[in-house]
């Protein structure tokens, strides 16, 4: 029978988790051990304080109850163990002093036995691995290519041909088809500028200048008889000898040996190229300044500055870090503790004596207090001093009054005007101008309602004449036909060269 792949058990993990158990529970009774030892302190120091005794009961330390407990019960019952347990310190201490039984040597007599196993193996039939996530994984919804077209193709609507309209074929163009209108003539208008409006509204009176006129002087006859006087007379001109020009023609076609006569005449006048002479001189030499060696300086870089002090700090750094190594390395054990109990001293400091406070609302009150107060005697003093009675003198009277008849004229009734009688004739007849407005309104707007419809009338006549299609002439014209140029022909000429004499 073949052996179904199984997966191993990590008993590494096992013995990894009952290590971090162990040195837990080490920490936790060692820090018990140093809870017990400080609470004998207290209880000893409180002995020898005083005779007060508090009520409260002592603080009872329970027992650590981790996770890792219950885990190891579980692992424990559901693997148990098959090998002892065995430390990481002394499997390091096994690896560095002990050899493996692999590399021991086994001796010559003995021979390989194999292990007796009846059961006749089989091939592994490999499996597909199924993972939960293609339980959770959504299908596929993205439709292909093909089915997108299909479906648009089954959405599109289907084409329906209208029925040929006769009319069309049997009009002369006009039906179907909106004739453009013929755009008209542009017309010239003048600018108008707004420099010129400003001259007309704006206009300047200019004096008019006085128009110059042109008078000639008389002509001197003498000038028509005899030479003008200013005026040097021109030298007589001699007449142009006209020369044959001095071309490179004639040099080659006597090297070339043509038997053209004219050759042979032009071959035998040959052309003397004179020379200038050379101006003697002598030659330039330039003067040089003597070679001067290049001393090459050496270069002082910042740079190197910065590195220089760099390369000092890493080297106190790293003598300060060898230091405080050494320093680590050195061995230095803790104080040990005295188990002699603790008598705290009594501090001399005198008791605290407390102080009012001097608060800024005190200061406020004090001084709230004391305008009240001045207030209430002024507004006292001020009440007290209204209160007294004082008596004006007497003024003895001589003439009594005695009251003058009026001078005004008596009153005339009138109807009384209210001020609504006007408000409400004043409303009717705004009110009067209001329907009067209302009803032109309405009027025009009748009429525009009329003119609109007359003018979509209009407009749909229109369209339905432009809409007859009205086909335009074919255009007869002559047909193309290739005829000879008139032009004549273009007839060579000799080149007109002139030969520019030197200035005398």
């Amino acid at each position: 029978m073949a052996s179904s792949p199984v997966t191993p058990t990590s008993a590494y993990n096992r013995i990894r988790a009952r290590f971090i158990e162990d040195n837990e529970v080490q920490m936790l009774s060692s820090s018990q051990h140093q809870a017990q030892q400080k609470r004998r302190k207290v209880d000893d120091s409180s002995l020898c304080m005083s005779n007060s005794y508090t009520t409260k009961s002592l603080t009872e330390p329970e027992e650590f109850h981790f996770y890792t407990d219950s885990r190891s019960r579980s692992d424990s019952t559901a693997h148990p163990p098959r090998s002892p347990f065995v430390s990481m310190s002394e499997r390091v201490r096994d690896f560095q002093s002990k050899t493996p039984k692999r590399f021991r040597t086994k001796p010559r007599n003995t021979r390989f036995v194999a292990p007796e196993n009846n059961e006749q193996h089989e091939l592994t039939v490999p499996k597909p691995v199924s993972f939960h996530t293609e339980a959770r994984s959504r299908p596929n919804t993205t439709l292909t290519t093909e089915e997108r077209e299909l479906l648009e193709m089954q959405q599109m609507p289907k084409f329906v041909a209208q029925p040929v309209n006769y009319k069309v074929l049997h009009s002369s163009g006009d039906l179907g088809l909106s004739r453009m209108p013929k755009p008209p003539l542009t017309e010239q208008a003048e600018f108008h500028l707004q420099t010129d409006e400003r001259a007309r509204r704006h206009p300047r009176h200019v004096e008019a200048e006085a128009m110059f006129q042109f008078h000639a002087r008389e002509l001197d006859q003498s000038i028509m008889h005899g030479p003008v006087r200013g005026v040097p007379p021109l030298p007589d001109k001699t007449l142009t000898i006209p020369e044959s020009p001095a071309l490179a023609t004639k040099s080659r076609a006597k090297f070339h040996g043509t038997s053209s006569t004219s050759s042979i005449d032009s071959a035998n006048e040959t052309f003397v190229f004179k020379a200038h002479p050379a101006p003697i001189s002598k030659p330039f030499i330039p003067s040089l300044p003597p070679p001067t060696l290049t001393i090459p300086a050496p270069f002082h870089l910042a740079t190197e500055d910065r590195g220089f002090h760099a390369q000092l700090k890493q080297e106190e750094r790293i003598l300060v870090e060898e230091e405080n190594m050494v320093r680590s390395r050195v061995f230095r054990a803790q104080p040990m503790l005295v188990s002699a109990p603790y008598e705290p001293g009594v501090s001399p400091a005198p008791p605290t004596i407390p102080e009012p406070f001097e608060l800024h609302s005190d200061a406020r009150g004090r001084f709230h207090e004391e305008f009240m107060r001045q207030k209430i005697e002024t507004e006292q003093a001020e009440a007290h001093r209204m209160a007294e009675f004082k008596a004006k003198p007497f003024v003895p009277v001589t003439e009594f009054f005695e009251p003058g008849k009026s001078t005004k004229p008596l009153t005339v009734l009138s109807d009384v005007v209210l001020n609504s009688d006007a408000r409400s004739a004043r409303r009717a007849e705004f009110d009067q101008q209001r329907l009067e407005k209302e009803k032109q309104v309405e009027v025009i707007r009748q009429q525009r309602e009329a003119a609109g419809k007359t003018e979509e009338q209009i407009a749909i006549k229109e369209m339905r004449r432009k809409m007859v299609h009205k086909a335009l002439p074919v255009m007869q014209s002559k047909p193309f036909q290739v005829s000879m140029s008139q032009a004549k022909l273009t007839q060579p000429k000799t080149p007109r060269i002139v030969k520019l004499l030197p200035d005398p």
